[in-house]
């Protein structure tokens, strides 16, 4: 299906890709306009093909997003200064920044705005709620994300892990709507209890479309023990799940929820508790800390 969109573009249109994913590159040989690939390898085959056939490409290099042209190379702005990258750990965000920027420039924004966007778009409750929020309270960081699939998770445990710094542990809860496979369940508890220290289910009772609840919390309590997490509380929905976190954890701990239904609860729990937002700069920080404390 999405796949349409590439065989409508005018030819003189641009079909950005994701050359990272081999589904999506795909699309390549099927599209009408001209290709503009994204990839976090600058060294990607495809792009050096793509420029070869005089097509587009951004990628990151020497930490900053760049653009690849046929004998051209512009860096835009550094990782760094990109706030939804999270300080460059977050591979999903920077994908997206990426692809953010190949489109905004293709349709002819100018790249000065692209850049001021690239610099002021955040991930706070206000800008993207929902989306990588981080916050600090007494002394532990607390990230809230959709984090509704396989992807997803994976990719909020490594902003956990790159925002984490030694000895402090990674806290994980976690749930998923009941129409997914028994394979996908199973493989959400694996990755979770793989990627954290400690995990909970937190149960989405008003999705559990058609499958027992019981066999639900099951299987993913199941793929957690394999992951080999040797305690796997279940609560009744997210808020109760972030509150045992918070009480269980320590300072220097980070705490995470996917939170695919109780956001605004969530969010009005912080601010009672006296969370304080996290802000770009103070991300720097504490990925700048973690960095240190991994190679003492």
């Amino acid at each position: 299906m999405k796949a349409t969109i590439t065989k409508i573009t005018r030819p003189d249109g641009w079909d950005v890709l994701n050359a990272d994913d081999p589904r999506v590159l795909a699309m390549r040989r099927g599209a009408k306009g001209r290709p503009w690939l994204f990839s976090l390898d600058p060294d990607h085959p495809a792009i050096r093909t793509t420029l070869n056939e005089g097509g587009r490409a951004s990628t990151v290099i020497d930490g900053w997003i760049s653009v690849l042209a046929p004998g051209s190379h512009a860096a835009l702005v550094p990782l760094l200064d990109v706030p939804v990258t999270l300080a460059g750990i977050s591979r999903n965000n920077t994908l997206n920044a990426l692809a953010s920027t190949s489109a905004a420039l293709a349709v002819g924004i100018p790249a000065d705005a692209v850049i001021r966007g690239l610099r002021t778009f955040v991930l706070d409750e206000d800008s993207n709620p929902g989306r990588a929020n981080l916050y600090e309270l007494d002394g532990r960081v607390v990230v809230l994300d959709y984090a509704h699939n396989e992807a997803g998770l994976q990719g909020m445990i490594e902003v956990c892990r790159g925002l984490c710094a030694k000895p402090g542990e990674v806290w994980l809860s976690f749930g998923t709507a009941g129409d997914r496979t028994d394979e996908i369940l199973h493989g959400l508890g694996y990755t979770a209890a793989r990627g954290a220290d400690h995990v909970a289910v937190a149960e989405l009772l008003h999705y559990l479309r058609g499958r027992d609840r019981e066999e639900l919390v099951a299987r993913l309590r199941a793929g957690a023990i394999d992951g080999g997490a040797a305690n796997v509380p279940v609560f009744e929905d997210e808020l109760r799940a972030l509150k045992w976190m918070l009480r269980s954890s320590r300072p220097a701990d980070v705490v995470a929820v996917a939170a695919l239904v109780q956001r605004q609860e969530i969010f009005r729990h912080l601010r009672k508790a006296g969370a304080a937002r996290v802000g770009p700069r103070r991300v720097r920080q504490l990925v700048r800390r973690a960095a240190a404390a991994r190679k003492r």
